[in-house]
């Protein structure tokens, strides 16, 4: 008989993260980038993958380096129980843990690297991006889908899909906050659980659901997901 084996799924921004990778990227280059996001606000002309692409060419117009760019990722917070709860995940050999982010593969990889944890998770979805040779960051969508849940760049109830079929596990955690968290949310089953962040969308949203299969417990900050780990996998020495 096959050894249980566990699946946990992190979304990025506000969930592994304190904060937002956008809106923190957009921070750079005086108000240029700043500008371009808040139009988003009042225009659905672009999609906001298309509008943070917009951004970073105006922030890269604004003289900002690649290494400016890095470094100032790279002074995102992780709550320091989060980076506890990661290290108890990486501890143990019957735990997969993967990330679905609508952010991109340069903010994503650049912290994580940064706090050492690149190694623990081993399949990273998100939106592709890269800096060109003269220095802008260029960003693209993850996927295109029909997903009427789901942003049009990415539908992570697909992937969550896709990470399931390919294994077997007796279950699955996933930790989100927004609404692009809803979609993976339904296609857990009853042995599964969701942790939805308090004040933000995803909680509201399985609260309501006469869908949902998955168990719900909210969450604050990284103290909470660290003893939730501590509970549900435990140390075995």
């Amino acid at each position: 008989m096959a050894a249980a084996r566990s699946l946990v799924v992190f979304d990025f921004d506000r969930s592994l993260l304190e904060d937002d990778t956008d809106r923190w990227a957009g921070r750079l280059g005086g108000d240029a980038g700043q500008a371009i996001m808040e139009s988003y606000k009042r225009t659905s002309d672009l999609s906001w993958t298309d509008t943070m692409g917009a951004a970073f060419a105006a922030i890269h117009g604004q003289g900002v380096t690649r290494e400016q760019f890095e470094s100032h990722m790279q002074q995102m917070v992780l709550h320091e129980d989060m980076v506890a709860a990661c290290r108890l995940l990486e501890s143990r050999n019957d735990v997969d843990c993967h990330i679905l982010s609508d952010s991109n593969s340069v903010f994503i990889d650049t912290i994580l690297e940064h706090y050492g944890l690149r190694k623990l998770f081993k399949r990273v979805v998100t939106n592709p991006a890269r800096f060109v040779e003269d220095g802008c960051l260029k960003i693209e969508h993850c996927h295109s889908h029909s997903c009427a849940l789901c942003p049009a760049n990415l539908c992570k109830g697909r992937y969550l899909d896709e990470f399931t079929s390919s294994r077997a596990y007796d279950r699955v955690v996933y930790v989100g906050d927004g609404g692009g968290d809803y979609c993976p949310s339904l296609r857990l089953s009853s042995s599964d659980t969701v942790l939805a962040r308090r004040g933000y969308r995803l909680l509201a949203k399985v609260s309501q659901s006469t869908e949902l299969n998955a168990t719900v417990v909210p969450w604050s900050n990284g103290t909470d997901i660290l003893r939730f780990f501590k509970k549900h996998f435990p140390d075995d020495s």
